[in-house]
């Protein structure tokens, strides 16, 4: 997690003067910066309103988040399993894993 970022703009001539530690005064912008990384387990819900164990999902959860566009290893992460154990509940289902 990141903090406020400060952000000042200098005139050439200022950064040709700058050191560090030099107070240079109130910032011209303070923010809150987006997360550079996006977990993927947030672009979907798996479990609308039903917590769920860790590997406890139907076929049909697998097939709908598939239909939905989302790849195996979304859809891993998503679920909070590896993807070895994706693929050997894919092969129970009689799906093949690289499909």
């Amino acid at each position: 997690m990141t903090g406020a970022i400060s952000e000042w703009k200098l005139s050439p001539e200022q950064l040709a003067t700058y050191h560090t530690g030099k107070d240079l005064g109130k910032p011209d912008r303070v923010y809150q910066p987006e997360p550079m990384v996006k977990t993927p387990h947030h672009q979907y819900d798996p479990t609308p309103n039903q917590p769920k164990k860790k590997n406890e999902f139907t076929k049909e959860e697998y097939l709908r988040l598939r239909e939905k566009g989302l790849d195996k290893r979304t859809i891993a992460v998503g679920l909070g399993i590896g993807p070895t154990t994706l693929n050997k509940r894919l092969k129970e289902w009689g799906i093949k894993p690289n499909g």
